[in-house]
């Protein structure tokens, strides 16, 4: 099956942008990963995973986002790219655990679309 050339940059458009968004995850997963580390992370080491993954990323060209929750990944990569300029470990050690939390947030709040609780449960089961 042809495509027409408005269909096939539709499609090379939505390819596009899933190929960004595995990207910003995949680069999240990475730093998310050493962070979650309590011994043995350091600033010297972050700023060398940040470095290789921050390469991995200008290979995928940007897209614009949407939803909210790829507009809060987006942000939260941007944050990370931008924390390689801290001077101590104590402002690391924070950054590190604001983070943390917000990669936490991020999956609190995906969690929370996928599975909805049923409102009037135990009413389905009622008897009358």
């Amino acid at each position: 099956m042809a495509y027409t050339p408005k269909e096939s940059a539709k499609v090379g458009d939505e390819l596009k942008r899933i190929r960004y968004i595995r990207a910003l995850e995949r680069f999240l997963r990475s730093i998310m990963g050493y962070l979650a580390k309590e011994q043995g992370r350091n600033f010297g080491e972050f700023c060398m995973r940040v470095d290789k993954q921050r390469d991995f990323l200008a290979q995928v060209e940007a897209v614009p986002l949407y939803k909210e929750q790829l507009l809060f990944t987006q942000q939260l990569v941007q944050r990370i790219l931008n924390a390689t300029t801290i001077e101590s470990s104590e402002e690391f050690e924070k950054l590190a655990n604001e983070i943390l939390y917000a990669s936490n947030q991020l999956h609190k709040n995906k969690n929370n679309a996928k599975y909805k609780k049923d409102k009037h449960a135990k009413a389905a089961y009622d008897e009358e």
